[in-house]
C-alpha cells in the first residue's frame, strides 16, 4: 500500500455488473443513484466486449467496449470517468490478466504465449496453431518470461490510455495465475503511469499462502471472506490476522458472482434483518466496504445478462447509505482483531484495533453481534470483555443511543468504541475537571485518547486512630 492510500478514507465501492445497464446512456443515468448511497467508488465489471454471453472474464477485443452505442472501449471509459467523477466517484475496473478469448487477436498472433482450452472439458486442450478456428479460453503463460513480457507490454499500451481518460483503479483478478513477481512488475508499472491508481486484489477463495504472497507488491486492499461467515466461527478474524499484512480487507456482505444472500437464506427467514446484518458485519470487520450490484434490492437472481437487476423485495437505501458513512470512518481500525465470544453464544463479539498488537492500541471497536435472525438477545458483558486483555475505557455505543448492553434486536449488529484508558495522574488543587465529554465517534476514537479524572483513595488522618476522621487524597501512579 502507498502512503497516500493509507491516509485516505476507506474506500466505498459499488460494484456494477456492466452488462445490466444494457447501454452507456443507461450507465451514466445510474451514477446519479450509486452517488446517493454514498460510495466514492464505481467498479464494473471488465468493460471489454466478449465473444460469449456473460463470458466477460476472457474478452474477444480490450479495444472494443460491451456497450453497442459506444463501440471503443477509450471512448467509454472516457465518458463513465468523467461523469462519474463529476459525482464524486472514481471509476474502477476488472481486469485479468491472463484469460483471453481464443479468438482474441493477441492469442491468435501469438500462439506459442497461450495455452488454449475447449469449452467443454472432455475436448482436453488443444494446438492453437492448427487449422480451424479455436474455441473456448486462451490462457496466457504467464509463468514464462517471454509470455508475461509480451503480455505486461500489451496491457501497459492500454492502461496508459484509460488512466489518461481518467481510469482511477482496477480490482485485479485471476491472482494465482503468476507468480508474485509478475504483479509486482504489473503494478509498478501502472504506477509508473498513474501514482494514485486504487489496486485491489479480488482474493476470495486463493489459498491462503497466495494471498501472503502478495506482500509487498503493491496492494492496496485486499477482500475479505466476509459474505460466508455466519457470525459465530472463528475463521474470519483467523483470516484477518493471517492477511492483514498483505494490505487492509474490504468487507463484503455478498459477493458478486457467488449464490446471492437471498437464496441461501430459509424462507421463512425475515430478509431485511439477513440483509441488515450481513451489511453491519461487512461493515464493521473491513477496512472499507465493497457492495455488489442489485444488493441494495435483496435480489434474488445471479448477475446475468439473462436475469434483471433491481427488482428484489426490499429498499435498502437508507441501510447502505449508513454503513457507508460508518465505513468511512472505520478505515483506521486495521489493526489486530479478536473474536472474543465462544462459537455457542447467540451474541458475537468482535473487537478491532488501531494498532498490530491490541496491548498497544489507542481505540477499539467491538461489534456484537447477533446471530439469532428471530429473536432478540441478551448481551452480557461478562463473558467476553476480559477477552480484550486490553486497558480500554468503558465501550460506549458509537450512535450514542442507548445504553451499549441492552438487548440486542434479531439479527442486529451494535458497534461500541472505547480510547484506551488513561494512566492515573495527581489533578492540581482547584482545578475545574469540566463536564464528561459525548461519546465519538470512530474517527475521533482512532485519533484521540480519551480522559477521565484521577480516582481517589480514603486515608486515615494521622493520629486518627478511631477512623472517624477521614480526608480525601487524589491517587496516582505509585500509590
Amino acid at each position: 500500500m502507498t502512503a497516500d492510500a493509507a491516509e485516505a478514507p476507506a474506500p466505498r465501492v459499488y460494484y456494477a455488473y456492466a452488462p445490466a445497464w444494457g447501454d452507456l446512456s443507461r450507465a451514466l443515468a445510474d451514477l446519479d443513484r450509486i452517488s446517493g448511497l454514498g460510495f466514492d467508488s464505481l467498479l464494473i465489471s471488465p468493460p471489454f466486449a466478449s465473444g460469449l454471453e456473460d463470458a466477460l472474464f476472457r474478452p474477444v477485443d480490450h479495444d472494443r467496449s460491451v456497450f453497442a452505442d459506444e463501440p471503443s472501449t477509450d471512448a467509454l471509459l472516457s465518458r463513465l470517468a468523467a461523469a462519474a467523477g463529476d459525482l464524486g466517484l472514481r471509476l474502477l475496473i476488472d481486469l485479468d490478466l491472463q484469460r483471453f478469448d481464443a479468438q482474441h487477436p493477441l492469442a491468435q498472433s501469438n500462439p506459442d504465449a497461450f495455452a488454449l482450452h475447449r469449452r467443454s472439458a472432455e475436448d482436453g486442450a488443444v494446438d492453437p496453431r492448427r487449422p480451424g478456428p479455436p474455441q473456448g479460453v486462451a490462457l496466457a503463460r504467464l509463468s514464462d518470461p517471454a509470455s508475461a513480457g509480451m503480455i505486461l507490454d500489451f496491457f501497459s499500451a492500454r492502461t496508459e490510455r484509460w488512466f489518461g481518460h481518467g481510469l482511477a483503479g482496477l480490482r485485479l483478478v485471476g491472482l494465482d495465475s503468476a507468480p508474485p513477481g509478475f504483479w509486482r512488475d504489473a503494478i509498478t508499472r501502472f504506477r509508473a503511469q498513474r501514482p494514485d491508481i486504487l489496486i485491489i486484489a479480488d482474493t476470495p477463495g486463493l489459498p491462503r499462502p497466495a494471498v501472503q504472497a502478495l506482500a509487498g507488491c503493491g496492494v492496496d486492499h485486499i477482500i475479505s471472506s466476509s459474505a460466508w461467515w455466519n457470525g459465530r466461527d472463528r475463521w474470519l478474524a483467523e483470516e484477518h490476522e493471517a492477511l492483514r499484512t498483505v494490505a487492509p480487507l474490504l468487507g463484503q456482505p455478498e459477493a458478486p458472482y457467488a449464490p446471492r444472500l437471498a437464496v441461501r437464506l430459509r424462507g421463512e427467514t425475515d430478509l431485511r434483518a439477513a440483509y441488515g446484518r450481513a451489511l453491519m458485519v461487512a461493515t464493521a470487520v473491513g477496512a472499507g466496504l465493497i457492495v455488489p450490484m442489485g444488493f441494495e434490492h435483496g435480489d434474488r437472481a445471479p448477475l446475468s445478462r439473462r436475469t434483471p437487476v433491481g427488482h428484489g423485495p426490499l429498499d435498502l437505501t437508507d441501510e447502505v447509505r449508513a454503513a457507508n458513512m460508518l465505513a468511512a470512518e472505520l478505515g483506521a481500525f486495521d489493526g489486530e482483531m479478536r473474536l472474543l465470544s465462544g462459537a455457542a453464544s447467540e451474541v458475537s463479539a468482535l473487537l478491532r484495533v488501531t494498532a498490530p498488537d491490541v496491548r498497544h492500541a489507542e481505540a477499539g471497536l467491538l461489534a456484537l453481534i447477533n446471530t439469532r435472525l428471530d429473536a432478540e438477545s441478551e448481551v452480557r458483558p461478562s463473558d467476553f470483555i476480559g477477552g480484550a486483555d486490553a486497558a480500554f475505557a468503558p465501550f460506549q455505543r458509537l450512535d450514542g443511543k442507548g445504553e451499549p448492553y441492552a438487548p440486542l434486536g434479531p439479527g442486529e449488529v451494535r458497534l461500541l468504541g472505547a480510547g484506551r484508558a488513561q494512566p492515573i495522574r495527581q489533578q492540581p488543587r482547584g482545578q475545574d475537571r469540566g463536564a464528561p465529554a459525548a461519546p465519538e465517534g470512530g474517527a475521533g476514537l482512532a485519533r484521540r485518547r480519551r480522559r477521565r479524572p484521577p480516582r481517589q483513595a480514603r486515608h486515615r488522618r494521622p493520629g486518627g486512630g478511631d477512623g472517624r476522621h477521614l480526608c480525601r487524597r487524589p491517587r496516582g501512579p505509585g500509590r
